[in-house]
């Protein structure tokens, strides 16, 4: 299978101690460099550590442009080195891919300890040898976009289901509301036709709104078909009392209404006491 050229590589950042020239840590980084991640990620990988970067610039800059760039990050979290941690923090706040590493003579700090990581002693051959294949499996489920995430990214999620939970109980509040209000309304409308019908049926106060069914009013003089007779004084000198009926045959025409008191008394005692008055007072005016 041909090596892919320079273009076609991916890139992965090495975030490790490095040490000042000749120091063991630095010795160390070098080999580990060389040896191991270089081995376990060529030639899919292009593998760079910061004092790698040959481009000009600020070298603060330019490593955190390339942890944020950069298709995957290898963090050796070896003699925990604050630099690396903070780094480490830049590319899990970014939520990509990355590969956690550590000599097996160190221990892993807690908050990553859940977090899997690669242990490896640089002095057995053997360990080193299980690192490269470990490192590689790895990179490859990456490359398939399996790769779990971070602790942030999962800090992120069980706060994003925490406010989904709080959004769905505020939901599940509104529906029962919501189904208590229609039970209300049903209820209003079962008392509205109940009173409806009873106000059809004629079942209703003689003094107040007469007894006489809307349908028994069809034929009555100046009463218009459908309108219930509400003010029975308006029409006293019109229409003598009308009593309950059971057919519109049964309701007395204008000629069989009895004289007024009027007529035979002079007293109008069937008047409303607004018009008794007014009348009074108009003839106390003509003498």
């Amino acid at each position: 299978m041909p090596e892919p050229s320079q273009s076609e590589q991916k890139k992965c950042f090495v975030i490790a101690p490095i040490g000042d020239k000749d120091s063991p840590t630095r010795k160390r980084s070098d080999a580990v460099l060389e040896h191991v991640f270089k081995k376990a990620l060529s030639p899919e990988y292009c593998v760079k550590r910061a004092d790698e970067i040959s481009e000009p610039g600020m070298i603060t800059s330019q490593i955190l442009q390339a942890i944020q760039d950069y298709d995957l990050v290898l963090a050796d979290l070896t003699e925990h080195n604050p630099n690396v941690f903070y780094e480490l923090a830049v590319r899990h706040a970014i939520d990509k891919p990355i590969i956690h590493v550590i000599d097996t003579h160190f221990g892993i700090p807690f908050d990553v300890a859940g977090f899997r990581t690669i242990k490896f002693d640089f002095t057995d051959l053997n360990s080193v040898a299980e690192a490269i294949k470990q490192i590689g499996d790895q990179a490859s489920e990456v490359s398939k976009g399996n790769w779990g995430g971070t602790p942030i990214k999962i800090a992120n999620l069980m706060r994003r289901t925490q406010g989904e939970s709080q959004q769905t109980l505020l939901l599940q509040e509104t529906l029962q509301s919501i189904a208590a209000t229609r039970q209300d309304l049903e209820g209003w409308m079962a008392y509205l036709a109940e009173k409806i019908e009873k106000l059809e049926s004629g079942t209703r106060d003689p003094y107040l709104f007469g007894t006489v069914p809307l349908s028994s009013l069809s034929g009555v003089p100046g009463i218009p078909s459908g309108i219930p007779v509400r003010n029975r004084n308006a029409l006293a000198g019109l229409y003598p009392p009308v009593m309950p009926v059971s057919s519109p045959q049964s309701i007395p025409s204008e000629a069989d209404a009895p004289k007024s008191v009027a007529d035979e008394t002079g007293k109008d005692d069937h008047l409303p006491v607004r018009e008794r008055k007014m009348r009074e007072a108009g003839g106390r005016g003509r003498k």
